[in-house]
Formats: C-alpha cells, structure tokens, sequence
C-alpha cells in the first residue's frame, strides 16, 4: 500500500481542496486567492477531460458561501465509488495531481 502523497504536487493539492470554494465564492477572492483559481482552471484544462473528472470526483464539492474549505473524500471513500482497487486509484491519483503541479508551475512561471 501507497502512505501519503508526494510531497511536491503539495501546492497542487491546496488548490485541488479548495476547489469547490473558487467555484461558489469567486466574487470573495482575495487577490491571491483570484491567482490561485487562475492557475488551477488553466492548468486543468491542458489535462485530459478523463483526468479532470477524477481530480473533480474527490476534490470538487461545493460549499457554502463564504466557507473557506469543501468537504472532499478520503481515498478510500472516493476509490469505492469509483470502482478501483485503492492501490491502483491511489497511484493514479498521484499520477494526475503531478500532471497537474507540473501545469500549475507552467503557468506560475509564465508570471514571473
């Protein structure tokens, strides 16, 4: 069994788990805030839509207006309703979330 995620998809993962915040508080963004969420919707959209539904499927959950964090699943909860193994779910999401760091740096950098 995978323990714990790479540490380097961390930053990737922080905006992963505030994804459903961007979506429902947008007109509450700081201006950091409005960064991040820029970066996260551009880098998705270089992933393949399969990839982003199973980033969505853990990660985008709505939340209340003026909430900070969602509620995500926990792997083993997320991998049950997927239908995966959860060696073979977990792996795979480590997979996509580097996928996904590696476009957040993209674009991080494409400001610098």
């Amino acid at each position: 069994m995978l323990h714990g995620p790479p540490q380097k998809n961390r930053f990737a993962r922080l905006l992963l788990g505030r994804w459903g915040y961007y979506d429902t508080n947008s007109e509450y963004l700081e201006e950091h805030e409005e960064k991040w969420r820029r970066w996260l919707y551009t880098a998705l959209k270089e992933l393949k839509k399969e990839d982003v539904a199973f980033l969505a499927a853990k990660y985008r959950h709505p939340v209340k207006e003026g909430q900070q964090g969602g509620s995500k699943l926990n792997d083993r909860d997320a991998a049950a309703q997927a239908g995966w193994d959860l060696d073979a779910y977990i792996r795979n999401r480590h997979r996509i979330e580097t996928l996904l760091s590696e476009a957040i740096t993209e674009k991080m950098n494409e400001e610098i």
